[in-house]
């Protein structure tokens, strides 16, 4: 589930980095490639079910924004202009993977390991 969490916090970094590419608008969109590559090394790097409930939870905040935005909808609806679209469904797939990667890893958590009851 982590591999799921980083690969989607990834594909919306790329996204995002698309954005800059097609907008020229570099500061604001350096902030949206950093902030999923940081949660994808915050999951890569630890399993604690804390990291992982705040990567789900910004990544639910972030996939909600997306959605709702208008320009990701018409981005959405227009795959015949290919950086857009790509760029919006990047990020709108890499969010849902993100979301429910990291989601699924904080609420299974890590088992503790059982012992057994027969001496060695």
């Amino acid at each position: 589930m982590r591999v799921l969490a980083v690969a989607g916090f990834i594909a919306t970094a790329v996204g995002a980095g698309i954005e800059v590419i097609l907008t020229g608008l570099v500061m604001p969109g350096a902030i949206f490639v950093a902030i999923p590559l940081a949660l994808a090394a915050l999951v890569w790097l630890r399993s604690d079910r804390l990291s992982l409930l705040f990567a789900a939870l910004v990544a639910a905040l972030f996939l909600y924004g997306n959605v709702t935005y208008s320009v990701t909808v018409a981005r959405l609806e227009h795959p015949e202009e290919l950086g857009p679209f790509v760029d919006a469904a990047l990020r709108t797939l890499g969010l849902l993977a993100a979301l429910i990667g990291s989601g699924a890893a904080a609420i299974i958590g890590q088992r503790p390991q059982s012992r057994s009851s027969v001496p060695r």
